[in-house]
């Protein structure tokens, strides 16, 4: 098995812990704390009881702070964030002009350097002065401390730049196992645009940093996130709203009146396409019902709850809800989809329930084939076996 190996992670053949001295943290100020609250903290310490708090904003290094809250909160932390310097090797030091006076005689303009303090150098400069093996060094000591403190469904969210996100990427998997990565998130940041005067750069600009997200179990789940106005109610018609605003065409549909935005067509178009779909449903199952190679087959309804999450051309998540499932006598399961009108979204979905197959095959060791039915094939082909769709259908719809 691969590992990643840096000066410092052995010592006689065994890995090197970090520190665990829990020392005792000592509490400074209390903001916004009345004098009666105060009283009742002092009154539970005290008595040896754990005083109440909401937050606690704590001074110093974390590689100490970090093992003083094991005892408390140890398997109870949902979600650690972090920004670590992103070893740039800046010191943060600039040299400011004080202007001569105008109403001496003299010259009293002079020059002065800023240098970073203490603080600064620790929090900013790159004081390791080892190279990247110390800096994994000083990341890998307190990944291992938060792993201790993170749930069991918890994750970490690393912020990083480009120049150390790839190494904090593989120190942060050696610590928490590659089968919890999640995601890399890239975020935009301010591009200091000083290359157009040049014709030639030694590298690109770079106007983004990153997000790197790790869970500590395999089995955490996140909430699926969406930009505002992108969540969709569950069924086939969620890709029929539209963001565009014209209360004439906001009329009540599948029991759904939207209160923004508007339906795709008018009322009386909606529903002849609601007929027209619901009858090739049926006509769909009806089909699966007589044809002699499909051993079983069932309609997926809603409250089933059975969905294949894929993401739209605006890289928003949405759910896709497929319509049959059905068995043939050789054994393959098959997803099928039956398509009236095709929207942009259709290949995402395509896209997004091929793969699902793929992966149910891989998992259960089962054949798993997604197979898009339109409506206007359907009714051209009058098919009477499912082997008649696959094989007269085109290619990239009988995958």
């Amino acid at each position: 098995m691969t590992e990643l190996i840096w000066e410092g992670k052995y010592k006689d053949g065994k890995r090197v812990a970090p520190v665990r001295i829990a020392l005792p943290l000592q509490t400074i100020e209390t903001i916004n704390e009345s004098a009666q609250d105060r009283q009742r903290t002092l009154d539970l310490f005290a008595s040896g009881r754990e005083s109440e708090w909401r937050n606690r904003l704590i001074w110093g290094d974390n590689k100490y702070v970090l093992p003083s809250l094991l005892a408390e909160f140890a398997g109870k932390v949902n979600l650690i964030y972090i920004d670590p310097p992103f070893d740039t090797g800046a010191d943060f030091s600039f040299t400011a002009t004080v202007p001569d006076h105008p109403d001496t005689p003299e010259d009293d303009s002079f020059a002065f350097t800023k240098e970073p303090s203490i603080i600064e150098q620790k929090a900013y400069r790159d004081t390791w002065g080892k190279g990247a093996d110390s800096f994994i060094t000083m990341i890998y000591e307190r990944l291992v401390l938060m792993r201790d403190l993170l749930a069991e469904d918890g994750a970490i969210v690393i912020h990083m730049g480009d120049k150390v996100a790839s190494l904090v990427r593989l120190v942060t998997a050696d610590v928490f196992g590659e089968n919890n990565y999640r995601n890399t998130i890239i975020i935009p940041r301010g591009i200091k645009n000083v290359q157009s005067q040049f014709k030639d750069v030694r590298g690109l600009s770079v106007g983004h940093d990153v997000l790197i997200f790790f869970s500590k179990s395999e089995g955490s789940r996140v909430k699926k996130l969406s930009l505002p106005g992108a969540e969709s109610s569950p069924g086939k018609w969620d890709t029929f709203w539209r963001g565009t605003d014209r209360p004439t065409m906001r009329y009540e549909l599948f029991g759904i009146r939207p209160n923004s935005g508007q339906w795709r067509w008018s009322r009386e178009r909606a529903e002849q396409a609601r007929r027209n779909f619901d009858e090739y449903l049926r006509a769909f199952a009806k089909f699966l019902d007589l044809a002699d190679d499909v051993k079983a087959f069932a309609k997926l309804p809603e409250v089933f709850g059975f969905a294949i999450d894929y993401t739209d051309g605006a890289g928003n998540l949405r759910a896709y809800y497929p319509d049959f499932v059905a068995v043939d006598e050789q054994g393959t399961n098959w997803l099928l989809e039956t398509k009236g009108q095709e929207t942009e979204e259709t290949k995402h979905k395509d896209n997004a329930a091929t793969l699902w197959c793929e992966n149910a095959s891989q998992l259960t060791s089962k054949a798993w084939k997604y197979l898009k039915v339109p409506q206007q094939e359907f009714e051209r082909l009058h098919p009477e076996t499912l082997a008649d769709l696959g094989a007269l259908l085109p290619t990239e719809q009988c995958r």
